[in-house]
């Protein structure tokens, strides 16, 4: 790219520079841009400075940066990533975004501007090695570190590769040269530099040796060589080559390669040459000393067992701390990463493996409160020293100047009385940064030194400075220097003057956990409940503290809806993040906190006094900060974590937390006419919160029935429950009445059948207040329903006929008339002595009905007919007519029922032994209840169906029905079904000859609560039970269960009972008991049709096919047939095949 700065219409443009060589650094116009809005803004702006030379589709960089996203997400967060960069390039230009030059975005591409004003390092190396002659030098210092180091994307590592043979090749080239020219001194610095970068380079050794040797250097060109004698026993477990011993041997023998004697430079008294840290040009050396004994460093750093998810992080880093403690010189690694994400425990790990090898380990921690105490963390870090390698720090401090032990002093008072000061401040500092250099160093050549600093984003710009100058002046030491850090957040990157003074610094980001991460750590906190892991894993977003704290804090179990406790620990932490959050960032934070996890941009930029830039810069540095995250929908956002947004919400005292909810709602209110589907619940929520209960109230009931609609039966309870409330004290009307009604209807869908009919009883009295007749009429239906569902059906009789007495007393029309009479109907059909009445109203009813309309009505009556035919035995006229019932609600508020009609239809076709057609009813009545969220039936509805896969002999069918139905009933805490459930095991156990087995699942079925000893399902389990027990051989105990019968009013039932009864007195030996009891059983099941009672909506009576008649028949028959011989043998065998056919 162009290297000056552009022009464009006569005007100079702004100079950018890109250096990708170490970390990615950004100037404009000298200027450095420390925060480049977000770490995927930063890998855009590099990726295309490396691919320069053409545009990329926008397709290839969304795929390219946001692979697991879907195309929409991405495509968005592209534009977000995009919008940050240029907006942070050209405020630090003091252009706009679209003034800005760097940067082509066109409608398909994007690519760097083809105009002057850019230079990129990269560009700039490949440009002076390909001159003419090349020009090594310069190539050479641009090489400030690896390509884009602390990045490991796939994008950048072929490049990273390339650039890095290009400057070996150009070191090597550049040793040459210098070499040709007699440039002793400066071949040695290149060769020193290629040797840093790459270590087992044996070839350039030899070649520095020689070098030494030829400059007049014996010792240091013999030290050479035993560094490398060392380094390749180590690495490879090999010697030298052995023409690389020759030139050793012929050094140490004072010849000079080509027979030249060496001279050996002169020493100063007391020890070897040292060229002392701050002297000019001086690179930091360590005096040379008797090393203190150690063990050599093993082959790896291992991890303590729980780390997880961090193979990476662990690796580079232990990489690096071995590689400084076996002689390949300095070395720093720096984690980065949001408040809880590991940093602290992944240093802690690699101090506690670098002790237990034998490194001298110290580690100190920066504090946001202690920022203004000058030098504090390396006053930790050095008693840290003293206290875990006192030995080796006395013996270093004994050999050394008195004066350092003064300096030293005025940070650790414990070395004695600090030196008086001699100079000015300038000076005395310069003291304390030699003195702790010259520490620093000698106990690196004494053993191998690994120091850490924590939340170095809190460091005091001394401390810093103090950072700087001791890795800068150390690097052949043997150190290892371990950072923690957060996203540069906080007005500066305190890693970057690091890079820049040529630290061999990585950086490793460390991310959240994944899911199946998240679920290992919580697991060894002690956490096994399976929801509440996914929980932890969904509200810690994988950070490891938050999975900790939610961990230790979780109980045993946790119901869906309850929030998870978060620790005092959890808050502080949240709490000193958003400390350094500053104004405008404050209080687009706030406004998001307000309007509730999720948040959207629109409502942002409306409901704050800030413009539109302002507010996108806040929301990046939120993005940036890891305080927010893109939700995958376009322009709306996440908090990360609940507990940022409970703390800045409770950071808002409660005038202020008023007047933005009322900001919120003023914005939300200007789209309820287009789009009540999105903003009815968040308007009623922020109404409430800003102090308008009565506007808030009528929007109440707008979220409610749209609620209703989508069948989020939970949310319009709370809905009609509130607005309910608050209208309360207001006058009367249709509209309250009617939501009143409207609310038992969600009841009745939540199971909640009593508080339903109170609902519906509260809308009936306001109808009659109101002196609405026809509200009041239509409204004594809805009660009389709500009632049976509620299991009472004499109130719902009582109720159904008041309103039809009331309708004749007032000369009502005669469509309420019908309705009335159907109501009472509907609610005597269950008990078959009411047939008669009931076919008798719904004949009366049939003229007085409209010709269309009111489906509620027609339902109701097929609904009648068809119980009144299944209670009869007719079951195809019963099957039509609930068929017709559920088609009929369909086109009512009522769809909700419809699962019961399809539910009787199914058990109708059961009974009559049409399996298929029952399968087909039952899967669309468990249909029809998953769609209305009507959780009960839908648990009922799939037992009936795993009770039909048994019969059918669809074993694996009928077990996942029973787990499902089981895993509703968890979820909706009911506590029968589980008891049903049992029973339909214990039938699928005897199907399997599993007769012990089966005990168990009938016991368990029997231990239900009272419910179940009201209902035919205690009768199926027991005879369930029954002959499980015969089955086991347990007769005594099977003639006792069945001498226990109460009256059996189920002829199918009384018949089984009677079977069982044969069976018993058969294996007793008792034949002629045993033969009349069959007969007695075949006679039962073969005479009139039974007739039950049924009510609307039991599901255990659902259930009465487990014992079908004509199954009965035919099975009292074949036992009969096996006790007999001759003619009575072959009459029993002929009915139980004619049963069979039937």
């Amino acid at each position: 790219m162009d290297s000056g700065p552009g022009e464009r219409g006569g005007a100079v443009m702004p100079r950018l520079e890109v250096r990708l060589f170490g970390t990615l650094r950004v100037t404009v116009d000298g200027r450095p841009v420390t925060d480049l809005g977000s770490r995927r803004a930063r890998d855009l702006l590099a990726y295309l400075c490396l691919e320069r030379r053409r545009p990329h589709s926008r397709e290839k960089l969304a795929g390219l940066f946001w692979p697991e996203a879907d195309e929409g997400a991405a495509y968005a967060s592209l534009r977000q990533a995009l919008w940050l960069l240029r907006k942070t390039l050209a405020a630090a230009a003091g252009m706009t975004p679209e003034t800005a030059p760097w940067i082509a975005a066109r409608e398909r591409e994007i690519g760097l501007a083809r105009e002057g004003g850019i230079w990129i390092d990269v560009a700039e190396f490949e440009a002076r090695l390909a001159a003419a002659p090349p020009d090594l030098e310069g190539a050479v210092e641009l090489y400030e570190g690896d390509l884009l180091e602390g990045c490991y994307e796939d994008w950048c590592a072929e490049d990273r590769e390339r650039l890095r043979e290009l400057q070996l090749r150009a070191l090597g080239d550049l040793v040459a040269r210098r070499e040709a020219a007699r440039d002793l001194a400066g071949a040695i610095a290149a060769a020193r530099h290629l040797i840093r970068v790459d270590p087992l380079r044996e070839d350039v050794h030899a070649r520095l040796i020689g070098l030494l040797a030829a400059n007049n250097e014996r010792g240091a060109a013999l030290r050479q060589y035993q560094g490398l004698t060392e380094l390749l026993g180590r690495e490879l477990g090999v010697e030298p080559d052995p023409s690389t011993q020759r030139l050793a041997a012929a050094i140490r023998d004072g010849r000079l390669p080509g027979g030249a004697p060496a001279s050996p430079p002169a020493a100063p008294p007391g020890g070897a040459p040292v060229t002392r840290p701050g002297a000019p040009g001086a690179v930091f050396e360590a005096p040379v000393r008797p090393a203190v004994p150690t063990r050599p460093p093993p082959e790896r750093l291992e991890p303590k067992p729980g780390l997880v998810d961090r193979a990476e992080a662990w690796q580079a880093a232990s990489e690096a701390i071995l590689a400084a403690a076996r002689g390949a010189g300095l070395r720093a690694v720096a984690f980065v990463g949001e408040p809880g994400i590991g940093k602290t425990r992944l240093a802690d790990e690699l101090l506690d493996a670098a002790a237990e090898a034998g490194l001298l380990t110290a580690e100190a921690r920066c504090y946001q409160i202690e920022d203004d105490v000058p030098f504090q963390p390396w006053a930790d870090l050095l008693r840290a020293l003293f206290a875990t390698a006192g030995p080796v720090v006395d013996s270093v401090l004994a050999a050394a100047p008195p004066w350092r032990a003064g300096t030293l002093a005025h940070l650790l008072p414990e070395l004695g009385t600090p030196a008086p000061a001699t100079g000015t401040p300038e000076l005395e500092r310069s003291r304390l940064f030699e003195a702790t250099a010259w520490l620093v160093g000698d106990l690196c050549a004494a053993r191998p030194l690994v120091l850490a600093l924590d939340d170095l984003q809190w460091a005091d710009d001394g401390s810093l400075a103090l950072l700087h100058y001791v890795l800068r002046r150390s690097p052949g030491a043997r150190l290892a220097v371990v950072l923690g850090i957060r996203p540069a957040t906080v007005g500066r990157d305190a890693l970057e003057p690091l890079a820049a003074g040529g630290v061999p610094l990585t950086t490793v980001a460390l991310g959240p956990l994944p899911a199946d991460e998240t679920a290992v750590l919580a697991r060894s906190l002690g956490v096994t409940d399976p929801a509440l892991l996914t929980r932890i894993a969904a509200e810690s977003g994988g950070n490891p503290f938050f999975v900790t704290e939610l961990s230790r804090a979780a109980p045993a179990g946790v119901h869906p809806g309850e929030p998870l406790a978060v620790t005092p620990a959890l808050r502080r932490l949240v709490t000193d993040r958003l400390a350094g959050l500053g104004p405008d960032v404050r209080r687009v934070a706030e406004l998001a906190a307000v309007m509730g996890r999720t948040f959207d941009l629109a409502t942002l930029e409306r409901g704050t006094d800030l413009d539109e830039r302002r507010v996108l810069e806040a929301l990046g540095q939120l993005l940036a900060a890891g305080i927010a995250v893109e939700s995958g929908i376009e322009d709306r956002y996440d908090f990360s974590h609940e507990t940022y947004r409970e703390t800045l919400e409770a950071g808002l005292h409660a005038a202020e937390r008023r007047r933005v909810h009322a900001r919120i709602a003023e914005v939300l209110g200007a789209s309820l006419a287009t789009e009540p589907e999105r903003v009815a619940g968040p308007l009623a929520r922020h109404l409430r919160a800003a102090g308008e209960a009565r506007r808030a109230a009528r929007v109440a009931l707008i979220a409610a029935e749209l609620a209703r609609r989508l069948a989020s039966n939970e949310e319009a309870a709370r809905h009609y429950e509130f607005a309910l409330e608050v209208l309360a004290a207001e006058p009367p009307t249709a509209e309250i009445a009617l939501a009143w009604c409207a609310l038992g209807d969600v009841y009745r869908l939540l199971s909640r059948f009593d508080d339903g009919r109170r609902a519906v009883e509260h809308g009936l009295a306001l109808f009659r207040q109101m002196g609405d007749d026809t509200g009041y009429l239509e409204t004594t239906f809805r009660l009389t329903v709500a009632n049976v569902a509620a299991r009472d059906e004499e109130a719902a009789a009582a109720i159904a006929r008041a309103g039809l007495a009331y309708a004749e007393r007032i000369g009502a029309e005669p469509r309420l008339h019908s309705t009335a009479k159907l109501a009472i109907a509907l609610s005597i059909v269950h008990d078959p002595a009411n047939h008669d009445e009931a076919r008798r109203l719904v004949a009366e009813a049939e003229p007085e009905m409209p010709v269309e309309g009111h489906d509620i009505v027609r339902a109701a009556r097929a609904m009648t007919l068809g119980l009144v035919a299944l209670s009869d035995g007719g079951w195809d006229e019963a099957r039509e007519r609930f068929e017709e019932t559920a088609t009929l609600l369909v086109a009512t508020d009522w769809t909700d029922l419809g699962a019961i009609p399809l539910l009787e239809a199914g058990c109708a076709a059961a009974a009559a032994g049409e399996d298929e057609i029952a399968a087909r009813f039952l899967a669309r009545a468990c249909g029809s209840a998953t769609h209305a969220t009507w959780r009960l039936a839908e648990a009922w509805i799939s037992l009936v169906r795993a009770a039909l896969a048994d019969r059918r002999g669809r074993d694996d069918e009928a077990t996942a029905l029973l787990d499902h139905a089981v895993a509703v009933a968890a979820a909706i805490d009911d506590p029968l079904i589980p008891s049903a459930a049992e029973l339909v095991r214990g039938r699928l156990a005897l199907q399997r000859g599993a007769h012990v087995g089966a005990i168990a699942c009938f016991e368990r079925a029997l231990a239900a609560p009272a419910a179940l000893a009201a209902s035919v399902g205690c009768d199926v389990a027991r005879l369930g039970l029954a002959e499980a027990r015969l089955g086991a051989g347990e007769l005594e105990a099977t003639g006792r269960l069945l001498a226990d019968f109460g009256p059996l009013h189920d002829p199918a039932l009384l018949a089984a009972r009677r079977l069982l009864e044969g069976r018993l007195a058969q294996a007793r030996g008792e034949l002629e008991q045993a033969r009349a009891a069959y007969r007695e059983a075949a006679e039962l099941a073969t005479g009139t049709e039974p007739r039950w009672s049924h009510r609307l909506g039991d599901f255990w009576v659902s259930l009465r096919f487990i014992w079908r008649a004509a199954d009965v028949r035919r099975a009292a028959f074949l036992a009969l047939a096996a006790s007999e011989h001759g003619p009575a043998r072959r009459d029993a065998l002929a009915a139980a095949a004619a049963g069979r056919r039937s």
